[in-house]
C-alpha cells in the first residue's frame, strides 16, 4: 500500500489531491507475481482520472 500511495500522482503535480488506501488480509493468494507493488494499478488509476477530468471538460487529456 506505501508504494501504491506513493505513486498514486503519477508525473502530475497536483497541490489538493488526497489517497486513502485499505489494507485487506484474504485467506486467498494474489495469483500474480507481485512485481508491480501496486505501482501499476496506481499509475492506471490517475490515468484514468485524467481522462475523465478532460472527458467532462470537452478537451484533450494532454492539456488537463
Amino acid at each position: 500500500m506505501q508504494q501504491a500511495q506513493g505513486d498514486v500522482d503519477n508525473c502530475y503535480h497536483i497541490p489538493n489531491f488526497r489517497a486513502v488506501g485499505h489494507v485487506c488480509k484474504t485467506n486467498l493468494p494474489s495469483c500474480t507475481a507481485m512485481r508491480g507493488f501496486g505501482a501499476p494499478q496506481a499509475v492506471l488509476t490517475m490515468e484514468n482520472v485524467v481522462n475523465d477530468v478532460a472527458n467532462f471538460l470537452g478537451i484533450r487529456p494532454d492539456k488537463v
